[in-house]
């Protein structure tokens, strides 16, 4: 902001002073702007003058030609329907014009539909049994909208979604039909309705709007080609591109097979060199490296469940007896482990599922939760008698056979079974519990809790009575030297050189190594070159 000392020091006023000597150029600045405004004025009017000039100047021109001056004029009873212009060279009079027919709105009236049908219908209910139905409105100028259906759609719904698109549509419940026409009249604004999907075409059909169109048509006499009067043409004409295409899908699966077998056979000759060499090097005989093989191959609970004979061959749990006793199989030879429990007497007992031991008095041992110097758990009876149990389990080969049970299974005439489980108790097919009778020709159904249901029980007579089979592994007194699989792995383990990253590093390609060597090939013959039984073969 200026600061201004007006005649501070000299007394004079300087700003009136200054004023007085610059106004006589503000003066001659005013008039000089006054005159160029009312020149701008001029120039304004000048322009919207010589505008209308021009313009009368151009309607004039057309005076010059007769034409201009024999014209001729039109009239029409009824502009709704026609529009008429006449040149200068129509002759004079009356004209008549008679209309046929006037263009008219596009319309599909729908199939008579169910007489159960109404609004809230379903599709479900009219018969379709599609998903996702696409259905498209097309109108003259071709314009597209979609449709979708599904089995929940009701009659109103698909109605309305008409509406939406961009035509009139309703359903009389009266006359049980669905009515769909154009808002306007005329080409541009006619419609066709098309499924765009299989599901569609059959929605279409079930609310009764399946109708032929050009298209389809034009669709089906393409294929009139393959037509031939008595069929052998076109019998022959399938036959053979079936045949064309079943020899090149039968390439291509075997290309893809091979590609597949090659892909993975890089990987398998990995791992299985790895495993050789790890074998190789683990200082143990070919037999013992087979063992320790086939046992690093099993998981923790196989090799739990299972025996190794001398022989390397593997025996599976197969089932536990009601003594305790576990029956293992390989297949075709069955083994028996016998476990005997002993005390330092060498006095013998019985093992029972809740961790106590039972004498042959029956005084029955519980753990007391201490150990004895060695660190045995110790066991005591009532009287507070202690002792310590050790194990010892035996292994026998044992003959399976199946003998009579003494129990039987029954059949009645609808074919339900009842199958004994214990002594007068049977459990029938349909999940019922029933007792027999004391003669033995009708079953009674009884409540979970034995007890026979009075009302709304059934009971049934039965016939074709079967007696069950057992099965028992008789002991032939052979006795074998046998470990269980865990305890064989821990032995070569330890006898072997291999460290334990090199046991984990050797189970790991032994699992590739089976892996490719599980899988046979469905497509390719043994003997190609790139199936899997030549690749192992060669590797």
């Amino acid at each position: 902001m200026p600061i201004r000392i007006t005649g501070l020091a000299s007394g004079l006023d300087t700003e009136s002073i200054i004023s007085a000597l610059v106004s006589s150029y503000n003066y001659k600045t005013s008039k000089y702007k006054k005159a160029q405004t009312k020149l701008a004025w001029k120039q304004e009017a000048w322009k919207t003058l010589n505008s209308k000039i021009y313009s009368l100047y151009t309607s004039l021109d057309g005076l010059r030609f007769s034409k201009n001056y024999n014209l001729k004029t039109t009239s029409c009873s009824d502009t709704t329907k026609a529009k008429v212009t006449a040149t200068s060279n129509a002759v004079n009079g009356t004209q008549k014009l008679n209309v046929l027919q006037v263009a008219q709105a596009g319309y599909l009236t729908g199939g008579k539909l169910a007489a159960s049908t109404k609004g809230s219908t379903t599709l479900a209910e009219l018969g379709y049994t599609g998903g996702d139905g696409k259905i498209d409105l097309t109108l003259g100028d071709g314009t597209k909208k979609s449709v979708t259906v599904t089995q929940g759609t009701t009659v109103n719904e698909f109605v309305n979604s008409l509406k939406e698109a961009g035509v009139s549509a309703s359903y009389d419940e009266t006359n049980k039909r669905i009515y769909v026409s154009s808002k306007d009249t005329g080409v541009a604004n006619d419609f066709t309705l098309t499924g765009s999907n299989v599901d569609g075409s059959s929605a279409l059909s079930k609310l009764g709007l399946c109708v032929s169109s050009d298209a389809t048509q034009a669709a089906y006499e393409s294929y009139t080609k393959y037509y031939d009067a008595d069929g052998n043409t076109i019998l022959s004409t399938v036959k053979s591109g079936v045949a064309a295409y079943r020899a090149a899908l039968e390439k291509y699966n075997a290309a893809s097979a091979q590609n597949s077998n090659m892909t993975a056979a890089y990987g398998y000759a990995s791992a299985y060199s790895a495993m050789q060499d790890a074998l190789a090097g683990s200082g143990l005989d070919e037999g013992e490296q087979e063992k320790l093989k086939n046992l690093l191959a099993m998981t923790e609970k196989e090799r739990a469940d299972s025996l190794m004979g001398t022989d390397g061959n593997i025996y599976k749990k197969e089932k536990v007896e009601a003594d305790g006793s576990v029956i293992y199989s390989d297949g075709a030879n069955y083994i028996k482990a016998v476990t005997t429990y002993t005390d330092k007497a060498g006095k013998t007992y019985t093992k029972g599922p809740d961790d106590t031991y039972t004498d042959e008095d029956n005084n029955v041992y519980k753990n007391t939760g201490k150990k004895d110097a060695d660190g045995n758990a110790l066991y005591a009876d009532e009287k507070g008698t202690e002792i310590t149990i050790s194990s010892d389990v035996d292994y026998y080969k044992v003959n399976k056979k199946e003998e009579p049970s003494g129990f039987y299974q029954y059949t009645d005439d609808a074919g339900v079974t009842y199958t004994q489980s214990d002594l007068g108790v049977f459990h029938g097919s349909d999940g019922k519990v029933y007792q027999l009778s004391d003669d033995g020709t009708t079953m009674q159904e009884y409540d979970s809790a034995g007890k026979k249901l009075v009302d709304g029980g059934k009971t049934v007579t039965v016939g074709n009575k079967t007696e069950l089979m057992s099965t028992v592994y008789e002991d032939n007194g052979i006795e074998l030297g046998m470990h269980t699989s865990s305890d064989a792995l821990t032995v070569l383990k330890e006898k072997s050189s291999l460290s334990d990253e090199q046991i984990a590093t050797l189970t790991s390609n032994i699992s590739k190594v089976n892996s490719f060597e599980a899988v046979s090939d469905s497509v390719l013959a043994e003997g190609d070159t790139y199936s899997r039984a030549n690749i192992i073969k060669n590797i």
